[in-house]
């Protein structure tokens, strides 16, 4: 499976995959990360989509960000990758694990 890291508005990313039209946003639950986007890319790809982890404030590769993990800092972020995402592929999905 394909796989490259990029940076998605600011958002450290993994995209997974290969070409598609159809991708899922992967976010991921509490103490977690954009890499656990890897387990749901190795059912999903396989039918057709393609599939972007970010780490969100205070995971992963921001875990020592100066960003916290509130909605006023996370929701104008995901939009943003939604615009982006959406201006790349005909159909978005989001997969979201639970925080807790």
């Amino acid at each position: 499976m394909k796989e490259r890291e990029l940076l998605l508005n600011g958002m450290p990313a993994i995209e997974l995959g290969e070409n598609s039209d159809k991708a899922f946003l992967f976010l991921h639950g509490k103490l977690g990360c954009k890499e656990e986007a890897r387990a749901f890319a190795e059912v999903v790809c396989p039918k057709g989509y393609k599939v972007v982890g970010v780490d969100l404030p205070e995971h992963g590769r921001r875990k020592n960000d100066a960003a916290s993990l509130v909605p006023w800092t996370v929701v104008p972020e995901l939009r943003g990758v939604m615009e982006l995402l959406k201006a790349e592929y005909s159909e978005v999905s989001v997969r979201a694990n639970s925080i807790g």
